[in-house]
């Protein structure tokens, strides 16, 4: 019995009702409309779709090219108001359930620059206007 609880404890919310079409229509220009119970984006790049399900940064995914080349229309539905956040993990149920993503978290070194003010502070000035 609490096996059964456990399991049913930590199952990801999904949408209620999801439809997803392939966009073919050439069209560069994309839409979202996001409702306290629904969510509908048109002609959306798969890797957006991610970027959005997972709130990850563009320099964070790390996927093949295709990704980016295919466009969806996604109309969504839930059965009472979600919050942003289970609107991500809604998402991310429907991108397993209906495209078979398979993920897994990774560190990765990055080439970064920082910027620190020198001992005796900053050494900036006015602009002087001409």
């Amino acid at each position: 019995m609490s096996l059964l609880f456990a399991a049913l404890a930590t199952a990801q919310p999904s949408f209620e009702t999801a439809s997803i079409k392939l966009n073919v229509t050439g069209d560069r220009s994309s839409f979202t409309r996001r409702g306290v119970d629904s969510l509908a984006l048109q002609n959306w790049p798969l890797r957006d779709i991610v970027l959005k399900a997972y709130d990850l940064e563009n320099y964070a995914l790390e996927a093949p090219d295709w990704l980016a080349s295919r466009n969806f229309d996604i109309n969504a539905k839930a059965a009472g108001t979600i919050t942003e956040g289970e609107l991500r993990q809604m998402l991310q149920s429907l991108l397993k359930d209906r495209f078979q993503l398979k993920s897994h978290v990774a560190q990765k070194e990055l080439r970064a620059y920082v910027l620190l003010p020198t001992k005796g502070g900053p050494k900036l000035s006015a602009a002087h206007e001409k």
